[in-house]
């Protein structure tokens, strides 16, 4: 009697579990292996990313020149088709800066060409109109020793009007020139039928003896300018013929007893500059 119970006894301590056989196919293996892949993976994922799982390429930061003001919404900068140098549009005219350093190009210099009532900025364009930004899109070209032209817009010539008018601000586009490795100076002013299209781009090239810009103007095309030789002042050239054909013709009148004889073949040459 001893004996049996000993034996049953051992029995079901050495068979603590039924063994019951559990029925696996490949596919179900497959799919169970497959899952906790999946999700030792993501759980590694989840355990290696920080919240900001940004890449930082650089944190190293230059304050821009005094004056510099608020850069415009587009915030247009480039290296002129260079390496030695990043050019900045401002406020009110344009930086450079040389990129010895890429992670912290400095020191930068600046001209204002813009000069906004009170400002203090000593900028070379009266701003006469109601206007707080002076360009919104900018190109630079870059020649050999650092030499360069840069060319902006001028938002201020479409509220400001003609040259003349009270409220005159400047022509559609200006350009400033850097020879060799030298500080900023300015170009002069571009005339231009009417102003840079709205979200219009410049484009700026060095040919390997002249600069030149394109420009897509509202209503009329692309327009190149020289930017090679600037005159280094704020002057504006303006020269008109009206009647070319010196046809004769009749201007208008009043009533059927007047009339006004047109004007004969006119030419007008108009200077604008500023001291």
């Amino acid at each position: 009697m001893k004996s049996d119970l000993r034996r049953k006894t051992n029995r079901h301590l050495a068979e603590p579990f039924p063994e019951d056989p559990v029925l696996m196919s490949r596919s179900t293996c497959r799919s169970l292996a497959l899952g906790l892949a999946l999700l030792c993976f993501f759980g590694a994922v989840a355990f290696a990313q920080s919240p900001d799982c940004g890449i930082l390429q650089g944190n190293a930061s230059t304050m821009l020149p005094n004056f510099a003001g608020s850069l415009p919404p587009s915030g247009d900068n480039t290296t002129g088709q260079g390496s030695s140098h990043l050019y900045v549009l401002t406020q009110w005219g344009f930086a450079r800066a040389p990129v010895s350093s890429p992670a912290n190009p400095t020191p930068y210099n600046s001209i204002v060409i813009g000069n906004e009532g009170g400002s203090g900025s000593g900028g070379i364009i009266p701003i006469m109109c109601d206007c707080h930004q002076g360009a919104n899109t900018m190109a630079a070209a870059q020649g050999p020793n650092g030499a360069a032209r840069f060319i902006s817009d001028w938002q201020p010539a479409d509220q400001g009007g003609e040259p003349g008018d009270n409220n005159f601000s400047g022509l559609p586009a200006m350009v400033a020139m850097t020879q060799d490795n030298g500080m900023i100076a300015f170009g002069q002013q571009v005339e231009l039928p009417d102003t840079v299209a709205p979200s219009g781009r410049i484009g700026a090239i060095y040919t390997g003896s002249k600069y030149f810009a394109y420009l897509p103007v509202k209503g009329n095309g692309v327009y190149m300018a020289d930017m090679t030789s600037p005159t280094g002042k704020p002057i504006a050239l303006r020269f008109n013929v009206e009647n070319l054909l010196d046809a004769n013709y009749w201007m208008g009148g009043q009533a059927a007893t007047f009339l006004t004889l047109g004007m004969p073949r006119t030419f007008r040459l108009a200077l604008t500059t500023d001291f």
